[in-house]
């Protein structure tokens, strides 16, 4: 069971997460993932989550409710009305049993939330804000760590790898790159 290496990335069976160091990061951001979902979880299959103890801070990217649409939570505050900031774009799903090159921007300055599939623009919401600059209490590749300790929202699939560029927000040319 869990997460195994495998010459293709992290594989994931369902019930298995990699844990990573944490680390100070914030504010200004790029995220790219190369993932293949071989089925989606009834309520969330998790690429990445970063939070804190409390759950209330935090950036997460998933597919939600089974249905292959990704979603991006980014919350400074989760107890406020305002939050989660999600993007949820129904027409660019997460493929099955296929790789998906997600790329996420968080711009700082601009309050400003992408994510890239595949090279392309696949939604944003304008209306976004950056996560705070701090160390988190958990990085978490393949599921979530909940307010209650449990993991939850395992991943089926794999995960080639994960990279992250503080302080520098890709541009569209850059991602078409990556």
């Amino acid at each position: 069971g869990g997460a195994a290496l495998t010459h293709e990335g992290v594989s994931f069976n369902g019930d298995g997460y990699v844990e990573m160091d944490n680390w100070r990061w914030g504010l200004s951001v790029s995220i790219e993932v190369l993932v293949y979902y071989s089925s989606f979880s009834p309520l969330a299959s998790t690429v990445f989550s970063f939070n804190d103890e409390s759950s209330k801070e935090g950036l997460f990217l998933c597919d939600h409710n089974s249905d292959g649409v990704p979603r991006i939570y980014c919350y400074v505050d989760r107890s406020t009305a305002s939050a989660p900031k999600a993007i949820q774009n129904k027409h660019t799903y997460f493929d099955l049993d296929a790789w998906n090159h997600i790329v996420i921007t968080i711009s700082e300055q601009e309050k400003t939330i992408n994510i890239y599939k595949n090279g392309l623009l696949a939604g944003t919401n304008k209306k976004g804000h950056a996560p705070n600059d701090c160390t988190r209490d958990f990085h978490i590749l393949g599921a979530h760590r909940m307010a209650s300790s449990e993991i939850a929202g395992f991943l089926h699939g794999k995960l080639a790898y994960f990279r992250m560029w503080q302080d520098h927000v890709l541009s569209a040319e850059d991602v078409k790159n990556v």
